[in-house]
């Protein structure tokens, strides 16, 4: 009997979780007035910081909307886990540099980026691993943004 009464806490708890989660992702931060950034040809990039973020330390473009259907985040009060799901219409090589020139504004570092048929830029901000994900041409982008405790081995 301990035990059924121990799982149906942990349901209840975990029903609390999923709800706030929730509320949380539909209300959303704000954030600092849009900007106009250049990139490494000199070209203006149109593409300012969303008003909304999940996150506070990771930019977003404010021509990205979220998908919170194929969205998930986990936090506690040490460690955030998501995979956060956006759509929009951009030029790939200009969310790129989007991310290139924001990025360390916000901490972060690129450890790395790989293009191919998709594109992975990884950050580090010493605590975390942000990665980020561009998949799609021809202006519709789907970008996934995912962070994780980065590993102290």
């Amino acid at each position: 009997m301990e035990y059924i009464a121990e799982d149906m806490n942990m349901k209840k708890t975990a029903l609390f979780l999923f709800i706030a989660f929730f509320t949380l992702c539909l209300s959303g931060c704000a954030t600092t007035p849009d900007e106009t950034y250049r990139d490494t040809s000199g070209e203006s990039i149109q593409y300012g910081v969303a008003r909304q973020l999940r996150y506070e330390d990771v930019p977003v473009p404010n021509n990205f909307f979220p998908v919170p259907s194929e969205s998930l985040a986990v936090e506690s009060q040490s460690a955030r886990i998501s995979s956060m799901r956006y759509k929009g219409r951009a030029d790939r090589i200009r969310v790129i540099n989007f991310y290139k020139a924001n990025m360390p504004t916000y901490g972060w570092e690129l450890m790395n980026l790989i293009e191919g048929s998709q594109v992975i830029m990884n950050y580090s901000n010493g605590d975390e691993i942000c990665t980020i994900v561009l998949m799609g041409e021809g202006g519709d982008i789907t970008m996934t943004i995912s962070l994780s405790p980065e590993d102290k081995k």
